[in-house]
């Protein structure tokens, strides 16, 4: 079992993420995801657990400044290979300088031998940061092989994956395809969005409709799917303080 280190959303997770879990981390455009796979990567790190970290959209070195920055100091992780920032970047135009890489990143062939490779490891978290990338080179039936090529890794080493997606550079179909895949989803999204101008009790109005003091836009979380937890209409917001991921206590029964 694998805790966040988020107190709040483990609550929302029933307590923690179980072994043998894929977990789709869906953000809108504009709504950055890495402050909470940062928080959940450093706090596996410090639970003794291993961290396989693709980096397809982001080289290497900007992992490392964000974590910096954060405040967490992951060289000692990368010098015991505790952590191994996996170079799925700059691999495409010119040779990785990085000690782990993928020869070919956009075959996703090397993704799977990779995982199969460490089937015998416990305690082991892979982070796919993004799936995005890959997706859009492939058609529908190269996802669905994909993902269940994927899920039948990590379920059967009872280890844990986390996979980025951006929600707005994909089409419905395909968004519901990597959902049924995986065993869990958590959606970051921006309350106040698209004209709307939403309440602490969690109704909408629209903005040209007279209305008693609106709340700011707000950044909120939504756990889609959970095996074992069914699905929830719970939603928590949460913030960015000095660069690490805050949940508030205050929830909407409906969005």
């Amino acid at each position: 079992m694998l805790q966040t280190g988020i107190t709040e959303l483990d609550k929302l997770l029933g307590g923690s993420i179980p072994p043998g879990y894929s977990i789709l981390i869906i953000n809108e455009i504009g709504v950055k995801p890495e402050f909470l796979i940062n928080e959940i990567v450093f706090n596996a790190l410090s639970k003794n657990w291993s961290v396989g970290y693709f980096c397809i959209d982001q080289h290497a070195f900007v992992i490392r400044d964000e974590m910096k920055r954060i405040g967490f100091d992951i060289s000692r992780f990368e010098k015991d290979n505790q952590l191994r920032l996996i170079d799925a970047c700059c691999t495409i135009s010119t040779e990785s300088k990085e000690k782990f890489y993928l020869e070919k990143p956009r075959d996703v062939n090397y993704y799977v031998r990779m995982i199969s490779s460490e089937t015998k490891t416990s305690n082991l978290l892979w982070v796919f940061d993004s799936l995005s990338t890959l997706v859009q080179t492939l058609d529908l039936q190269a996802i669905n092989r994909l993902m269940s090529s994927f899920s039948d890794c990590i379920q059967s080493s009872g280890q844990i994956a986390l996979y980025r997606i951006t929600a707005g550079m994909h089409d419905s179909l395909t968004l519901s395809t990597l959902q049924h895949f995986a065993t869990g989803a958590i959606y970051l999204g921006m309350y106040g969005r698209l004209g709307c101008v939403y309440y602490r009790d969690g109704t909408c109005t629209r903005m040209n409709v007279h209305c008693t003091t609106p709340i700011m836009p707000e950044k909120f979380i939504k756990i889609l799917k959970m095996w074992g937890l069914g699905y929830s209409d719970e939603i928590a917001t949460y913030e960015i303080v000095k660069n690490r991921f805050k949940m508030k206590t205050a929830k909407w029964s409906k969005m």
